[in-house]
């Protein structure tokens, strides 16, 4: 009988994986060093889970119910788990295309949105007392008879405009520079809290043996 590779093998997991329906095997979801090609091969093909059609969500698995279901199969390869310890995967819901309800409340919620942010600035305004600065700063500038044109208030208008445009980095399919947009960080940062709320409640929806 030929001698077992005792090699010892070690394992990279990926972070966060989006997978499909179907089984998730090993090598989708790390990367193995330590051991040959074949070996490679073979421990690649090792179903952690099965995830059912139809069941989206975000599924968890820790480097402790990967290593016992490698050893149940190849006992003489002992993981070392580098990196993290667990991982995440994703089964996201497919993409439609958006129909008139859709439409409806995109524009529905931009109407608040735009509502309520000019009632903020409004408010803003009122309680800085804007009005008496410019006035004062007409006076100071000797402009009184200018004061009727409004000349500082349309530009404080368009700076504003701008500056909120700059902050926000884009203007629609837009973009003004390649640094990620504000929202764009709030976002990764949500995906990473939600990760992490995951992996601490041990939610594994659908995880078979």
């Amino acid at each position: 009988m030929q001698e077992k590779d005792r090699s010892r093998l070690y394992i990279q997991l990926s972070r966060h994986n989006e997978v499909q329906a179907g089984p998730v095997r090993l090598a989708q979801v790390s990367r193995l060093y330590g051991v040959g090609a074949e070996e490679k091969k073979k421990l690649g093909r090792i179903e952690l889970m099965c995830i059912k059609a139809g069941e989206y969500g975000r599924y968890s698995l820790s480097a402790g119910e990967i290593a016992d279901k490698i050893l149940k199969k190849y006992p003489w390869h002992p993981p070392v788990f580098l990196g993290d310890p667990e991982l995440v995967l994703e089964y996201p819901r497919p993409e439609r295309k958006p129909g008139s309800k859709d439409w409806i409340w995109t524009a529905f919620v931009s109407a608040v949105i735009f509502v309520g942010s000019a009632f903020t600035i409004m408010t803003f305004i009122r309680e800085s007392d804007l009005d008496d600065l410019f006035a004062g700063i007409y006076d100071h500038l000797g402009m009184q008879g200018a004061a009727d044109m409004h000349g500082i208030e349309i530009g404080f208008a368009i700076g504003m405009g701008l500056g909120m445009l700059l902050y926000f980095n884009h203007f629609g399919r837009f973009r003004l520079q390649d640094e990620p947009t504000p929202m764009e960080m709030e976002m990764h940062q949500y995906t990473e809290d939600a990760e992490e709320t995951v992996l601490e409640t041990g939610d594994t929806k659908g995880a078979q043996e």
